[in-house]
């Protein structure tokens, strides 16, 4: 008492001469201390409290007080303990204020890392003064809990989940973690220190924190009316943080966190909702695929489509929060935004005219983007408004075909994904416009995928085999469109033909199916009932012998084409692709050989026959035993 009194003397660096109420108020204390009673001693501490919060510098002494209560907190006797943190809580509600902001994530760290073994009572107190110093200073605290090893440890969660229940601190601390997560650069890139041209890609430490900090948030008991409340504005940061964090290739992975950040929030409704929400793993890989790169767009597009079907009312929420990140400088976050909105378009929610109409025209104004994922996913986007009302899909309909129709003819993409990506749209589009709205186009489109048929990725060729199959409703007879269609069936008839024998089941079973819609508007009820009756779709072909066959209806039926037939045979016997050389020889062997002698003036045999023999010398073993197979069907030319 008598240090209290003689500041001048004291470690504690109060400021200079106590007046004469200071040492009354001290006076009292001192007669009160006498008492042995527990809660007395504690009042005693309290009151105490009270006066050197009047007399601590701000500058140095308050802060060297704070550590020192810190310290008691970890007294071997319980009550000792116990007065460390009354005192503590004291002294922070009353100066907690003039604590240096830099200061406060250090005082958080050395708090929670202390307390996470101490006993229940002591826990709790600590827990108390956390609150306190967190009203004072929010974002230092939040940024003391960013510092901590990830994930947390018990302890550190309560603490976390302590601020949640209080009304007054968990709106401002989820702001604070959300505005970190929407803003903070996600990565940093480092040059591999033996290969210069390597670069790691390694997460930024307080983004991957905030993620860890903001699941144990919203998994807080009794939480579900704050969780809904900010539900548009969570989910929004976590998907945006769900693209950054799946490219990680140095350090600790943090897209499991992401995952695990998504499934509190969906969890955080009824029971029914959590059921359904967690089993999406199950039905889609959704869980899995939000941690797998290749996967992780398709993952959140299942993801956002049941947030559009039980949370509707939020859809426009997130819309808003991720429309204005496109601009962003980070492809990950960019293309994560086009699959969001992509996925929002196919979602019968979002089909009202207001907020379609912002989607499409969100996707349609980055169809040019400098990413090539970002181009990828508008267009699959746009592609999804063939979920909406037929009227909404005639609507937009013109301007989507040409965007996929663009895409067709993207420069830089090399792996025919946007290719791939716009005929499947096309495909999906055509199946419900009318034939009048895709009349202009329709020819164009069959020229456009013809190329594709021989590219080397299989999904490429069975995408566009599908597209031309689908083609099919504009050339019914009657349609304006049926006879320019028909010429178009005949140029590609000899290239669906080759890859009716494709390596590829995927690609074979296209093909199938495509010339089942294809062969009754040929015109020839013989060729039809021959397509009709072999081409089961998940059956074997004995292909030679269904060549053979055709080879003789087609030269009975379309004998001025035949000639066409041959040419496009022998310019196939160039083909990149072994297969397809292969089956050109056996059809161009077929065709000329099943041409009744009367009716041979009708073709050119030399072309074919220089090809045939020039294909002998073919690379591949199978091509050129199909060419000799194919030559001994001429013997009589």
């Amino acid at each position: 008492w008598e240090r209290a009194r003689a500041p001048s003397t004291s470690s504690l660096g109060v400021e200079g001469k106590s007046d004469s109420e200071l040492i009354e108020a001290l006076s009292i204390l001192r007669r009160r201390s006498a008492r042995r009673e527990t809660s007395s001693q504690f009042n005693v501490v309290n009151d105490l409290c009270k006066v050197l919060a009047r007399l601590v510098r701000a500058e140095d002494g308050l802060l060297t007080f704070v550590r020192a209560l810190l310290g008691g907190l970890l007294d071997p006797q319980h009550t000792s303990a116990m007065g460390a943190s009354v005192a503590l809580n004291a002294m922070l509600r009353l100066r907690g204020g003039d604590v240096a902001e830099g200061e406060v994530p250090a005082l958080v760290e050395t708090l929670l890392s202390q307390l996470q073994d101490a006993d229940e009572q002591i826990s709790n107190a600590g827990l108390h003064a956390l609150r306190t110093l967190a009203g004072h200073h929010l974002e230092g605290v939040m940024r003391g809990f960013l510092r901590l090893p990830m994930p947390l440890g018990r302890f550190q969660e309560r603490a976390v989940q302590a601020l949640v229940r209080d009304g007054s601190l968990a709106q401002g601390a989820l702001d604070f973690l959300l505005e970190l997560l929407n803003t903070q650069q996600p990565f940093k890139e480092e040059p591999d220190e033996k290969k210069k041209d390597v670069v790691w890609r390694v997460a930024c430490a307080e983004p991957a924190a905030a993620t860890c900090v903001v699941t144990v948030m919203l998994g807080t008991e009794g939480a579900g009316d704050f969780v809904a409340a900010n539900f548009a504005a969570v989910a929004a940061a976590l998907l945006l943080r769900a693209g950054c964090a799946v490219g990680i290739t140095r350090g600790r992975d943090p897209s499991g966190d992401v995952a695990e950040a998504l499934k509190a929030l969906g969890s955080a409704g009824e029971e029914e909702d959590r059921a359904r929400w967690l089993a999406l793993d199950g039905d889609h890989g959704v869980w899995a695929g939000v941690r797998d790169e290749e996967q992780c767009a398709a993952a959140l597009a299942h993801l956002c489509a049941e947030i559009a079907e039980r949370h509707t009312d939020q859809v426009q929420g997130i819309v808003d929060a991720l429309a204005p990140l496109l601009a962003r400088p980070y492809d990950c976050q960019r293309w994560v935004v086009a699959a969001v909105l992509g996925a929002f378009v196919g979602a019968p929610a979002c089909h009202t005219g207001e907020r379609l109409a912002q989607l499409m025209s969100l996707l349609m104004a980055h169809l040019m983007d400098e990413a090539m994922a970002v181009r990828q996913l508008c267009i699959r986007g746009l592609g999804n408004i063939a979920a909406a009302e037929v009227a909404e899909v005639r609507r937009y309909a013109t301007t989507i075909l040409s965007a996929m129709m663009a895409g067709m003819d993207d420069k830089e993409d090399a792996e025919d994904l946007i290719t791939l990506e716009s005929m499947r749209g096309l495909s999906r589009i055509l199946h419900v416009i009318e034939e009048e709205q895709a009349r202009l186009i329709l020819v164009n489109v069959c020229l456009r995928i013809r190329p594709c048929f021989e590219k080397h990725k299989a999904a490429v060729r069975a995408a566009a085999i599908t597209l031309f199959g689908h083609l099919s409703r504009f050339g019914a007879a009657g349609l304006p469109s049926h006879q320019p269609f028909v010429e178009q069936i005949h140029a590609n008839l000899v290239a669906l033909l080759c890859h009716l024998n494709d390596r590829d089941r995927e690609v074979r079973t296209a093909t199938k199916v495509a010339l089942k819609a294809l062969g009754p508007l040929l015109g020839s009820a013989d060729v039809e009932a021959m397509l009709q009756k072999h081409l089961v779709e998940q059956g074997n072909l004995q292909y030679g012998e269904f060549c053979s066959v055709l080879a003789k209806l087609l030269t009975a039926a379309f004998e001025q084409r035949v000639n066409f037939y041959v040419t496009g045979c022998t310019a196939f016997l160039k083909s990149e692709h072994s297969f397809v050389r292969a089956n050109a020889a056996m059809l161009v062997g077929f065709l000329l050989g099943s041409l009744p002698v009367a009716k041979r003036k009708l073709v050119t045999p030399e072309p074919a026959g220089m090809a045939l023999i020039a294909a002998l010398k073919d690379a591949d073993a199978t091509v050129r035993l199909k060419v000799a197979e194919a030559m001994s069907n001429l013997f009589d030319y």
